[in-house]
């Protein structure tokens, strides 16, 4: 199975990021391959953050906003099996975290998987958002959640995405 890490960053954190790329080439279950997506727009006047690194993919690309993490490796990993890992800049992740995210996806194929997420709920003063972390207890048992969040680390199979995925882009402004 082909595994991707994809990220994007911003001017000024490159040591963040230097740190981030070093603990994902520290993983016990190497990446085939690791995206960083430079928005053109930020970087128009600014270096490379980073010199050439083994195995790290460094591209320019029209800056989509947050998306900028997943949108682009979209157009570059075709194979539906592909599993997309997207990932922040500015987190030394644990040499595991690629190995126990692969796992889990083999076991639930057809599902996003993450560690942390939210779920709304209807509770008896109105909505309420809860957060599942690793502070929660039974946090660490698989759950469903409705929006995941992504900051350290979320697993697609490519084939969850139609072409229609950026249509979203035109949506609002913002």
């Amino acid at each position: 199975m082909r595994v991707v890490i994809s990220l994007t960053t911003i001017p000024g954190r490159t040591e963040l990021l230097r740190l981030a790329l070093a603990s994902l080439q520290r993983q016990t279950r190497p990446p085939d391959a690791i995206y960083l997506w430079l928005p053109e727009s930020r970087f128009a006047d600014e270096p490379s953050p980073l010199p050439k690194m083994d195995g790290v993919i460094v591209t320019s690309a029209p800056d989509p906003g947050p998306a900028m993490k997943l949108l682009p490796v979209l157009d570059r990993e075709l194979d539906p099996e592909t599993r997309i890992i997207t990932i922040d800049d500015d987190i030394e992740y644990p040499p595991e975290l690629v190995e126990r995210l692969a796992a889990a996806s083999i076991l639930l194929p057809d599902h996003a998987l993450g560690f942390t997420g939210w779920n709304r709920v209807d509770g008896p003063a109105g909505p309420e958002v809860h957060h599942f972390n690793e502070e929660i207890p039974h946090a660490g048992m698989f759950q469903p959640v409705q929006v995941l969040e992504g900051y350290r680390g979320i697993i697609y199979r490519r084939g969850f995405f139609a072409p229609d995925i950026y249509n979203h882009l035109a949506a609002q402004p913002a």
